[in-house]
């Protein structure tokens, strides 16, 4: 078989032309973009190659743009199984095989009994040869530093295991460990820490300067002298996480219960089972939706008066929440969707494309041949040869959805998919993209104009002009809130009414009262789900044209009180008075009308009218969306407590103080805090949240890592796997009943089984929870609203125990026959 690296050359040199060799590395020209300077690096390492875009381009979109797909990254990839890593003693006799399986996915073979290093003679020879030791999280990671030359090892079987691995090769050794940005990276450098301080003569713990991991960190082309040094272990003893400034204060849950009932149950499994705040995957359920009915479905509210139901959507959460493995859950139905309908047209494109080839060649040649001898006939020969060439249209490869994209390739995404497309993500990459991260000028236009449906026009130098005449982006994306406060103080932002067209959740932070055993999920609430966008997202890619969808009476009625009342809060002094929040609201109305298109879609027929009980439910929602932007937009994001605190942190940490003194803060403080009366409610309000704590011998101790814990960003969140780290407790009291190991859920009731326990208010550490829960220790737990069945009577087929409103009971059930 054809190595990688020449599959993946050759492959770029018919996309774009230009692919030049720079030391280990290639050069091209990057086809997901318009890329004028070569902004891909490609290099190959043992097995794979490395690919990554500068100016952003998510891989995945790289290998689409030039017919590829991740498995064409490895050089013998053999059925599920994409790569393997063979371990072996320290004379080098094999002992086990790691087998990478598609979908980051790793088997054991061999003798499982040992755990050691991987590439042990090599780690041996390099000890005594007194060179350094580079200790990694994964194989694919050891063969990328290989490839500057330098000696790197790992352990089998995950970072969580990395206590099994015998480390007595390194005792004495030099040894640089490569921290993943991601929650189980902290787990393992933890246990590194733990089994090698002390042990081996050196002990460095660094991170990646860009991207997750080494793997990324060598493929944008940095150097190992690159990588960023990791804090040092907590100086001042056993501190606590501290608690969040304000964000969250006193904001309401997500109303899940407003969602159709197979959505509803959906985001209460998955919140339960990934152990993630119900406003998380509520959030993200709402503009998968959109992703399927936007662009297709049109809400007239009134004459002139048309809402397209595309939607931005951005909850904000910090690393560790498990964004990543919520949206690709909820986004695996969409995928599907888009790959059965590449399948459909595969076989047009193909023909298509060989008919405009075979046509080009033939109006070559009858160029060729007009212009030896200037016949007008045959001058009007080739003519006709171009124009028959040039009217053979190649259909665009169909697309729901990307990751993330230039502010260009949104335009050029938009106009190849018939003007809609979804940017979804679990970071702020699009924002950057947006504002200027690859060039000096921020370029908002198509974001704005494709949220209101605005024509898109835009004439490039030596291509075609693009037009989108009806835009429609549905914006997912789960940011940290350090980036929410950097684009609020951002004039380019909030100036330009970004922000004012986002939907933002702000879900309460409960990492460290997480269940380390969740239940699962019901499996027929998983399939529900599935159908449900799956065969939305179908339907609506099949339309032609977009469906106008009406208001009933009863929801106009509805919908225009709720207008009134969102008027009267846009007064100065009223809730949604201060000016970025102002120009928030001033779309409130449109958004609600949005949602209620997109719940209405989900939920009837698109020739009916818009109900009343849709209509409150979007009106439920919206409120829950006013009162997060509130606490995301308003003057600062938070009140003036909390802006004194954050003044007050931001002041020890720009100088670098690990303790401080009352006076110290009265000499050269924030002016508005150097009087003792002003201090000291910031000081307390900082010590019962755990920023600082009062020292034995006279004024305060800073939390050691209150710098990076403020930004609440510095380790990224790239790797969010439930598989990998114990679960997380809802951000707000969902009833929801803990089933029986085993038990898919529908046995439940509500006076069976006990709530999964919710930590009492101010409770940080969660030593107050009983674990694990039981019917002995049952009385014990905090109490939480009434425990509502699973499976509901009104909307459960009595036969078949589908909910009614799913594909599967119209498909399975006898009594639909």
């Amino acid at each position: 078989m054809t190595p990688a690296i020449d599959r993946v050359l050759d492959a770029l040199r018919d996309a774009t032309g230009l692919v030049r060799q720079s030391g280990g590395q290639w050069q091209a020209r990057c086809p997901a973009h318009e890329d004028r300077n070569p902004s891909l690096s490609i290099r190959p390492i043992e097995g794979s190659v490395l690919l990554h875009c500068h100016a952003g381009c998510d891989t995945l979109d790289v290998l689409a743009a030039i017919n590829m797909t991740p498995r064409d990254l490895y050089d013998e990839p053999s059925g599920n199984e994409l790569a393997r890593y063979q371990y072996t003693d320290a004379t080098g006799r094999p002992t086990r095989t790691v087998h990478r399986l598609d979908g980051k996915r790793f088997t054991q073979s061999g003798d499982k009994r040992v755990c050691q290093l991987y590439r042990l003679p090599k780690v041996v020879e390099a000890v005594t040869f007194g060179r350094t030791i580079y200790l990694v999280e994964g194989e694919k990671d050891v063969h990328a530093i290989e490839s500057l030359g330098e000696v790197a090892t790992t352990g089998p079987q995950g970072a969580e295991n990395f206590g099994k691995v015998d480390v007595s090769p390194l005792k004495g050794a030099r040894v640089v460990a490569i921290v993943d940005r991601d929650a189980a990276g902290e787990k393992w450098a933890a246990l590194v820490r733990q089994r090698l301080a002390g042990y081996a003569a050196e002990l460095t713990l660094v991170e990646a300067a860009a991207g997750k991991d080494a793997a990324d960190h060598i493929a944008s082309g940095r150097t190992l002298a690159e990588l960023v040094e990791r804090p040092e272990s907590d100086p001042a003893g056993q501190w606590d996480e501290p608690l969040p400034l304000g964000w969250q204060a006193d904001l309401p849950p997500f109303p899940i219960d407003a969602l159709p009932p197979t959505l509803a149950r959906f985001v209460r499994g998955l919140a339960l089972e990934v152990q993630t705040p119900a406003d998380l995957p509520g959030s993200v359920v709402l503009g998968i939706l959109a992703a399927c009915v936007g662009g297709r479905v049109v809400v007239v509210v009134r004459r002139g008066w048309h809402e397209p139901t595309n939607l931005f959507v951005v909850p904000v959460m910090p690393p560790g929440s498990r964004k990543s493995a919520v949206i690709a859950v909820c986004r695996r139905p969409l995928t599907e969707a888009e790959m059965a309908l590449a399948e459909r047209v595969a076989q047009v494109i193909i023909d298509r494309r060989t008919e405009r080839e075979i046509r080009e060649q033939y109006a070559d040649a009858a160029k060729r041949v007009a212009a030896k001898d200037g016949d007008p006939v045959k001058i009007m020969e080739a003519q006709e040869a171009v124009r028959a060439a040039e009217q053979v249209t190649v259909p665009s490869w169909p697309r729901l959805s990307a990751s993330d994209a230039t502010p260009e390739a949104l335009i050029t995404l938009l106009a190849n998919q018939g003007g809609r497309i979804a940017a979804i993500s679990a970071e702020a990459g699009i924002f950057t993209a947006l504002t200027g991260r690859y060039s000096k000028t921020p370029n908002l236009d198509p974001i704005l104009m494709a949220h209101a449906g605005d024509a898109i026009l835009v004439d490039r130098r030596g291509r075609e002009p693009e037009r989108v005449d009806a835009p429609a982006l549905t914006l997912v994306a789960s940011i940290q809130p350090f980036a929410l406060r950097e684009m609020v103080e951002r004039p380019d932002f909030g100036g330009r009414g970004v922000l004012a067209r986002i939907l933002w959740a702000l879900p309460i932070d409960n990492t460290g009262h997480r269940d380390v055993e969740p239940p699962e999920m019901p499996e027929r609430d998983r399939e529900a789900y599935q159908a449900l966008i799956y065969d939305l997202a179908l339907s609506m890619a099949e339309r032609d044209s977009p469906a106008l969808v009406v208001l009933s009476e009863a929801a106009r009625k509805v919908h225009l009180e709720y207008h009134r009342t969102v008027e009267r809060r846009l007064r100065r002094g009223g809730e949604l008075g201060a000016d970025l929040v102002r120009e928030w609201g001033s779309k409130l109305a449109g958004a609600v009308a949005r949602i209620a298109g997109c719940l209405h879609a989900a939920s009837a027929p698109l020739g009916e009218p818009i109900s009343e009980a849709t209509m409150r439910a979007a009106v439920e929602l919206g409120d829950y969306y006013q009162a997060h932007a509130v606490a995301a937009l308003a003057p600062g994001g938070d009140d003036k407590e909390t802006s004194n605190a954050r003044l007050l942190l931001a002041w020890l940490i720009d100088r670098g103080l690990t303790r401080f003194k009352l006076r110290d803060l009265q000499r050269t403080g924030p002016k508005s805090l150097r009087k003792a009366p002003d201090a000291r409610p910031v000081l307390d309000d900082l010590t019962e949240k755990g920023w600082i704590r009062e020292h034995q011998d006279g004024g305060w101790e800073v939390h050691p890592h209150a710098g990076r814990l403020l930004k609440a960003g510095d380790t990224g969140d790239t790797g969010d796997n439930p598989s990998v780290s114990a679960g997380h407790s809802l951000s707000h009291p969902v009833a929801l009943p803990v089933a029986p190991a085993g038990d898919t859920g529908d046995n439940l009731a509500p006076d069976t089984w006990p709530v999964a326990p919710v930590a009492p208010a101010g409770d940080n550490l969660g030593d107050t929870l009983p674990h694990p829960l039981s019917r002995e220790n049952a009385e014990l737990v905090a109490p939480v609203a009434p425990v509502a069945p699973l499976w509901p009577d009104d909307d459960t087929c009595p036969s078949c125990r589908w909910p009614l409103d799913s594909s599967a009971h119209y498909q399975n059930c006898e009594a639909t026959r």
